[in-house]
């Protein structure tokens, strides 16, 4: 049994509910919308302080060793693909949405004037199926970004043992020939 009517059953639904509903629901896939953002962002840092601290160690080694290179180009390229990944969780996908008076992309398509009489003009059922659109294609956005967001997770996952390696095989050469006593 099920607790939901079916689209077209408006017996059980009035409008303004369907359009609080709509909006409700609307809110609710927007409001992921940060989460994702946040984790990708902490995400970010920790890649590029993985590469600073990579790139710092080789410009500060007195001889790079052959054997230094084994670890550490697995680890830059999967940060680099973490990096490729949350470049396309980071930027909104602006396709789909044609015609809608909800998505900002098609509305700074239209001018101030025309969209204000063409958002007066639309019926409660038009406006209703315009915010479910919405929520649809937001979802789909947003299932995009936790996409590209799990395998930046991922490969940063698999980057941080390399990393680690490639920081001790560099202190190791380094306190190799380093002229003092070890701090």
């Amino acid at each position: 049994m099920s607790n939901t009517s079916s689209v077209g059953d408006n017996s059980s639904v009035g409008e303004p509910s369907r359009v609080e509903a709509a909006k409700f629901q609307l809110t609710l896939v927007l409001g992921l919308f940060p989460r994702v953002d946040t984790r990708a962002s902490v995400l970010l840092g920790v890649n590029l302080g993985m590469l600073a601290f990579l790139a710092s160690n080789v410009s500060g080694s007195p001889q790079l060793r052959w054997y230094l290179l084994y670890p550490s180009v697995p680890a830059v390229l999967l940060i680099g693909y973490s990096l490729y990944q949350l470049f396309h969780c980071t930027f909104p996908q602006l396709q789909g949405g044609s015609s809608s008076l909800i998505f900002f992309n098609e509305i700074a398509k239209r001018r101030e004037s025309e969209y204000i009489d063409d958002f007066l003009k639309q019926s409660v059922p038009a406006y209703v199926k315009d915010l479910a659109a919405q929520v649809w294609r937001n979802a789909e956005i947003l299932t995009l970004k936790y996409r590209h967001l799990k395998r930046a997770f991922v490969s940063t996952s698999l980057a941080i043992p390399f990393g680690v390696t490639t920081l001790v095989l560099f202190f190791l050469a380094n306190a190799r020939t380093y002229p003092g006593p070890l701090p």
